[in-house]
C-alpha cells in the first residue's frame, strides 16, 4: 500500500464499490465486479463489444449518482473457468449473465466527483493485491461465525436492513457483506497489516456493534 496519503485515500475510495456504470465509446452498461486478491485488478463480465476495446471508464456507483470515476485498461480473460476471481464474482453477485466476456482490468486512475482536484493517477497505488492473501478466508469465517450478530452489526453501522448478512470478502481496508440489494462495504478504522489485525478490528469495531444493537 502506498505511503502517499492521497493515493491511500484513492484506494479506499475505489474499494468502496462493487457495481458501476461502464462507459465504452458512446455506450453505457451496468456492471458488477470484484477485485482479484492476487493482482488487485478489476474482474467483471461485459458484452463482447465492450471486451474488444482498449479502455473503460467506470462511474461509481452509477453515472446518475456518481461519487467517482475510474479509468481502466482491460484485458480479456480467455479461460474464465480457470480464473479464481470468476468464482469469487459468483460468490459476490450470483450467476453471471449469459453470453458475456470476462475481463481483468488494470486501474490507472480514480477521480472523486466531490473534489475536482482530488485525483489519483497511479496504477501501482490502485491496482494492489490483497495483502491478507489466503489468510483472508480465516477472517471471513470469523465474520460469519455468528451471522445474526453480523446482521445486527451491519444495521447498526450502516442503517441498512439486511436479512442474513454474509461476509464474502475481506481486505486490509474493510469487509464486504452480501445483501439482497447488493454489496455493503464496511471499512476498518485503519489499514490492517495482516490477518490478525484485520480479525481484531472485525471483532472490536464491527462485530461488537452487533452486541449493542
Amino acid at each position: 500500500m502506498s505511503d502517499d496519503p492521497n493515493a491511500r485515500q484513492g484506494l479506499r475510495l475505489l474499494r468502496r464499490y462493487r457495481a458501476a456504470t461502464l462507459a465504452f465509446g458512446d455506450r453505457r452498461a451496468h456492471v458488477q465486479f470484484v477485485f482479484s486478491p492476487a493482482t488487485g485488478r478489476i474482474v467483471m463480465p461485459v458484452g463482447s463489444d465492450a471486451a474488444a476495446l482498449d479502455e473503460f471508464t467506470l462511474y461509481l456507483p452509477t453515472e446518475s449518482d456518481c461519487d467517482a470515476t475510474a479509468l481502466l485498461i482491460p484485458a480479456r480473460i480467455e479461460r474464465p473457468e480457470a480464473e479464481e476471481s470468476v468464482d469469487r464474482w459468483s460468490a459476490y453477485h450470483g450467476l453471471p449473465p449469459g453470453g458475456c466476456a470476462w475481463t481483468s482490468s488494470r486501474v490507472l486512475g480514480i477521480k472523486s466527483t466531490a473534489d475536482s482536484g482530488d485525483a489519483v493517477m497511479d496504477e501501482a497505488a490502485l491496482t494492489v493485491a490483497n495483502p491478507l492473501g489466503r489468510s483472508e478466508f480465516g477472517v471471513i469465517r470469523a465474520a460469519n461465525a455468528d451471522r445474526p450478530r453480523l446482521t445486527r452489526a451491519v444495521h447498526a453501522i450502516t442503517g441498512a436492513s439486511v436479512s442474513g448478512a454474509l461476509c464474502v470478502g475481506v481486505d486490509e481496508l474493510g469487509i464486504d457483506i452480501r445483501a439482497p440489494f447488493g454489496i455493503v462495504r464496511i471499512e476498518f478504522p485503519a489499514a490492517a497489516a495482516d490477518a490478525a489485525a484485520a480479525e481484531a478490528m472485525l471483532r472490536e469495531h464491527i462485530l461488537a456493534r452487533g452486541d449493542a444493537a
